[in-house]
């Protein structure tokens, strides 16, 4: 469970990020609907577009309207968890993984 100042930052971050004009090459907005290997494909595709644009961390958060950027929710922790082992031998353990809730108290992973 992340500390009180670790959920502040993590949904100031998501703010951040859902101020964003667009999606980029290294942010994805996701709902709930993903299989493992999509998620694979999502992290690579990230994890490579961040190292393009000279960026240190790629972004894939879910909970998030990809066209409005609101704030929806998500019951995708089941399945991201049960292929997170296999992403963290793929990326050399660099794989973070955060839950955090909204002012409204909305999951967003």
């Amino acid at each position: 469970m992340a500390s009180t100042h670790d959920t502040e930052y993590l949904v100031g971050l998501v703010h951040e990020l859902r101020a964003l004009p667009q999606e980029t090459e290294w942010v994805e907005f996701k709902l709930n609907k993903s299989r493992n290997q999509d998620i694979g494909e999502y992290v690579s595709s990230l994890s490579n577009g961040a190292a393009l644009r000279g960026k240190t961390y790629a972004y894939l958060v879910w909970g998030i309207d990809n066209e409005t950027h609101a704030i929806k929710g998500t019951n995708q922790g089941h399945e991201f968890r049960s292929c997170q082992s296999e992403a963290r031998k793929r990326t050399a353990g660099k794989l973070a993984v955060a839950r955090a809730q909204s002012g409204d108290r909305i999951p967003v992973l």
